[in-house]
C-alpha cells in the first residue's frame, strides 16, 4: 500500500499482547498494518468481545480520521509481533480541507455510520467467527484482557 500524504509518516512496532490503543483514548492517528495481526475488541462484563482481526494492509482506526477529537470506542492489541504505519488524523484533515467540501461531508457521514455500527456490534456481543480460524479461544481472550 502506498502512502503519499506527507513525508512525516512513521512506522511503529508493537509486541504480541501489547495494546496499540485503548477504548477512551483520544484518536490522533489511524494505522496501516504492514506486518502481523491485531484484534479490535471491547470488554463487557469482564469478557473480551472481539470486533475484528486485522491483517497485513488492513486499516485500523481509520473511521476516526475525519472525526475531530473523538475517542476510540474499542481496544486494539497485537495478536503477534506487529508493525504499523502511523497516519496522523490532522494530516488527513489537512488533505481533505484542500478538496471538495461535499467529499469531506460524505466521509464524515460514512465514518459516523461505521462508529454507530461498531457500537451496536459491541453492545450485542456479536462475534464474527470468520475472524478467528480456530474460534475465539480463552488464550486469545486472556491475551487481550492482559493488555488493558
Amino acid at each position: 500500500m502506498s502512502i503519499s500524504l506527507n513525508e512525516n509518516i512513521k512506522t511503529i512496532a508493537i509486541k504480541k499482547g501489547e495494546a496499540l490503543f485503548r477504548e477512551g483514548d483520544t484518536s490522533q492517528n489511524f494505522y496501516i498494518l504492514s506486518l502481523g495481526s491485531t484484534c479490535s475488541f471491547t470488554v463487557k462484563n469482564s469478557r473480551a468481545i472481539p470486533l475484528r482481526v486485522s491483517i497485513k494492509d488492513d486499516l485500523i482506526g481509520e473511521e476516526y480520521s475525519v472525526q475531530k477529537g473523538s475517542k476510540y470506542n474499542y481496544n486494539v492489541t497485537a495478536l503477534v509481533d506487529s508493525e504499523l504505519i502511523v497516519v496522523k488524523n490532522e494530516d488527513v484533515q489537512s488533505y481533505l480541507d484542500q478538496g471538495q467540501l461535499w467529499l469531506k461531508n460524505i466521509l464524515s457521514a460514512v465514518s459516523t455510520k461505521i462508529l454507530n455500527t461498531e457500537k451496536l456490534v459491541s453492545d450485542h456481543q456479536i462475534i464474527d467467527s470468520n475472524s478467528f480460524e480456530d474460534g475465539f479461544s480463552m488464550d486469545t481472550e486472556n491475551l487481550l484482557l492482559k493488555s488493558l
